[in-house]
């Protein structure tokens, strides 16, 4: 992993469940990269959009304003958005918020059982360092 960068990992992609997995930072500087990831991903209309924050090193409120916004997409087209939680400076944001109490947080455990239905992709990864446009 880059420091100062946001990579993403597509780890499932099919009509049951999209997975994504964070890693880095994602700040002003690096939302665009997971918006796009999201769009993506939504278009292929999945039951569950899944989040991994395990990896993701740090998160401002323009990363906690894409999550929320997600949740919103996600609550009016009837799909879940679940969310594997972050490191403890990640999850500690998303605690002063209040968004720990609006979004879904699986384990890891209740992550890979999820993953267990049907097929998985492992082939996107994208990366934007910071101060890149």
């Amino acid at each position: 992993m880059t420091v100062g960068a946001l990579t993403i990992s597509k780890l499932r992609a099919d009509g049951a469940v999209a997975c994504l997995s964070l890693a880095g930072d994602l700040d002003l500087s690096t939302v665009a990269i997971l918006q796009e990831a999201l769009d993506g991903a939504e278009a292929r209309s999945p039951a569950a959009l899944v989040l991994d924050l395990s990896s993701l090193s740090f998160i401002d409120s323009t990363g906690l304003h894409c999550i929320a916004q997600a949740h919103e997409r996600a609550q009016r087209a009837g799909r879940r958005l679940v969310l594997v939680p972050g490191a403890s400076c990640v999850e500690r944001v998303v605690e002063l918020t209040g968004l720990d109490k609006q979004l879904e947080f699986v384990t890891p455990v209740a992550l890979e059982e999820l993953l267990s239905t049907g097929p998985t992709v492992a082939v996107e990864r994208a990366m934007l360092p910071h101060g890149s446009p």
